[in-house]
């Protein structure tokens, strides 16, 4: 029963201070990407750095929408295109074998992270997440 206890307790305490930092460390990072991208990387050929910072702002949009949304099928399809974004910001990222282009990955990749550790306070009732 104690083992238990302090389990829970560590979960109290290690996905709410997850889910800041991975989605701060990304929102962040996909910042200096396109700091990075906008700056120095402009001139270059390839064109999926700019998809991929596309990808990653419609992605904050559908997860805005999909918690400012009261009804009941919308918020699963804006989370599924959410998703998808991010899948997709990581791939064009990769792709792009540029510094802003890996930016953009690891950006995303934290996002996912963060994305889990909310869900994961969801799952298990954590702190003020357990409102239902």
């Amino acid at each position: 029963m104690r083992r238990t206890r302090a389990r829970m307790l560590d979960l109290e305490i290690l996905l709410p201070v997850g889910f800041l930092f991975f989605s701060t460390f990304g929102v962040v990072y996909s910042g200096m990407a396109g700091y990075r991208y906008f700056r120095f990387e402009r001139g270059s050929e390839t064109l999926r750095v700019p998809f991929a910072l596309g990808a990653m702002i419609i992605q904050y949009g559908c997860v805005y929408g999909a918690l400012a949304s009261r009804e009941h099928l919308v918020p699963w399809f804006l989370f599924f295109l959410a998703a998808a974004g991010l899948i997709a910001a990581i791939w064009l990222g990769v792709q792009a074998q540029t510094e802003a282009g890996k930016r953009v990955a690891v950006a995303a990749f934290a996002t996912i992270a963060g994305y889990c550790c909310f869900i994961g306070g969801h799952y298990h009732h954590v702190g003020a997440w357990a409102i239902s």
